[in-house]
């Protein structure tokens, strides 16, 4: 009897929510990965995500400080969760979300993170567009990006993506599948055109990857160097002012931001880059995890900051937990930036809610901003 009860016992704690995708016969491209053990194995019961995720920790483990890393198409979030669990002071942002091929996919992967319980985790759930990667990598900047085997879903676009994503990150993590003899003529051209991109940006070749689709072909994981050292915009809402110049200072000990203000004869002010996502990226890219209950406490716990502006556009999502920026801007102390308050509180979480570009943008301006 009590032989049983310990097997059920043991058989109840892996007993996990998550949505099963090949239940609708959707293919399974990743292991799942939860708190520590594969919870289901990925289609083809291949072994090659243990492989990819060891190719992608030489990256990580190159760095002495907290980072963040952008998951792009993140199926399964495989390789964000398992790396969360290694790095914790670390952030991992996720981007999948529902689309035409896999409907549940989005759904998914944010069951997943509930599951998980990580508290280091972000989930962005929304299907890949190219506009608002464009408009992400305007304003944010990634340590670690993974681009795997996406760009040659984008057909003639790819391109635009590809220089989006490198003039985003640091690191930059790209996989793209191998030549096969069986596709199209157009197909040919784009995997053969992204191998000459990836010489062209100087890609280093990291490893290789048996695929899951054919025996004896591999793919290239390679590493590229990132482009940027400039913010284009203050936040996904705001034009960068003209006054204004805001400089990534980044490797693999350090992060800051420098911040030059021509308003006081080019003033000169570095402060640390916090790990994370700002909450109006977070928002504009229909951020799902962490839940609005979890954002909203994050907000409300931020009430007792000293800040010279207390305001949404200076929250950073890092999880479960939300940390403030730009505690002492010396424009805001000259000027008067806004000051706490328990109606800015209450109008924040009420703003809290909104996802979408279109939406936050109108109650930004028009709701939490107005007097």
């Amino acid at each position: 009897m009590r032989y049983f009860f310990l097997l059920f016992l043991g058989l109840s704690i892996h007993c996990y929510a998550f949505l099963d995708i090949t239940k609708a016969g959707y293919e399974q491209y990743q292991d799942i990965w939860i708190k520590g053990r594969v919870a289901k194995k990925a289609n083809y019961n291949h072994n090659y995500c243990e492989k990819r995720y060891q190719i992608i920790d030489k990256v990580l483990s190159r760095y002495n400080r907290p980072f963040t890393m952008l998951d792009i198409g993140a199926a399964q979030g495989y390789y964000s969760i398992r790396s969360a669990e290694k790095y914790p002071q670390s952030v991992f942002v996720m981007l999948e979300g529902n689309n035409k091929s896999y409907p549940k996919i989005g759904d998914q992967l944010r069951s997943i993170c509930i599951d998980n319980e990580l508290s280091n985790t972000v989930l962005l759930q929304h299907k890949i567009e190219i506009d608002q990667i464009g408009k992400l990598s305007a304003c944010e900047h990634f340590d670690v990006i993974l681009a795997l085997n996406i760009f040659h879903w984008f057909g003639d676009n790819w391109e635009l993506l590809a220089n989006h994503i490198l003039d985003m990150g640091y690191d930059i993590i790209i996989e793209t599948p191998p030549i096969e003899k069986t596709l199209s003529v157009q197909n040919l051209k784009i995997r053969r055109d992204i191998l000459k991109f990836l010489r062209k940006n100087q890609a280093i070749l990291l490893g290789k990857v048996p695929r899951h689709t054919q025996e004896g072909l591999f793919s290239g994981i390679y590493h590229v160097r990132g482009l940027k050292n400039k913010l284009k915009m203050k936040t996904w809402l705001m034009e960068s002012f003209p006054y204004e110049d805001h400089y990534i200072i980044c490797d693999y000990n350090q992060k800051k931001l420098k911040k030059i203000d021509h308003r006081y004869n080019s003033h000169v002010r570095e402060t640390e880059w916090l790990p994370g996502i700002n909450i109006l990226s977070f928002m504009s890219y229909y951020g799902s995890y962490p839940s609005s209950r979890h954002i909203i406490k994050g907000i409300t716990d931020l009430q007792n900051v000293k800040t010279s502006d207390w305001m949404v556009n200076n929250m950073i999502v890092q999880g479960l937990h939300i940390e403030m920026i730009d505690l002492d801007d010396i424009y805001h102390e000259d000027k008067g930036g806004r000051k706490f308050s328990n109606k800015m509180l209450k109008k924040t979480i009420q703003f809290s809610k909104a996802r979408g570009e279109k939406k936050v943008s109108s109650l930004f301006f028009n709701f939490l901003v107005q007097e």
